[in-house]
């Protein structure tokens, strides 16, 4: 197999992708002025997922800065994770499904400590509580 070697110093398979690449660039760029030009343009699906964007920023901001600087939590870190995940179109529903987690994780721990006392095992526990866990998230 011979290589053929371009002005450049790079074959032309190397030139191809990199050609592909710069015109991917361009084309993202170019989309993301299309969608900037929206936003401002008026009320759409650009201004709702920017809309979107913010406050689930503003949730993990806030979701930090309880978790770290009023409660003093060590593991403050996993607070913006959390919000980021939960923070849905409306108020109501982002309510809603943070309600529904934490019962989940409430239950969660009620089955996985009754499988740890009756099993008296770690991996026994594990064994018995999560078949029956996923189950029940996936009811």
């Amino acid at each position: 197999m011979t290589r053929v070697i371009d002005g450049t110093g790079n074959d032309r398979a190397t030139s191809g992708r990199l050609a592909r690449a710069v015109d991917a660039v361009r084309w993202e760029a170019g989309s993301v002025g299309r969608a900037a030009r929206a936003v401002v343009r008026g009320p759409g699906r650009e201004r709702d997922l920017l809309v979107q964007s913010l406050k689930a920023a503003l949730a993990a901001l806030l979701a930090w800065l309880v978790a770290q600087v009023w409660l003093g939590d060590p593991m403050a870190l996993m607070a913006p994770w959390v919000a980021l995940v939960l923070v849905q179109a409306t108020v109501y529903s982002s309510l809603v499904t943070g309600a529904r987690q934490f019962a989940a994780i409430c239950v969660g721990a009620l089955v996985a400590s009754g499988a740890q006392a009756v099993t008296d095992d770690n991996t026994g526990a594990l064994a018995l509580s999560v078949p029956v866990l996923v189950l029940l998230s996936n009811w």
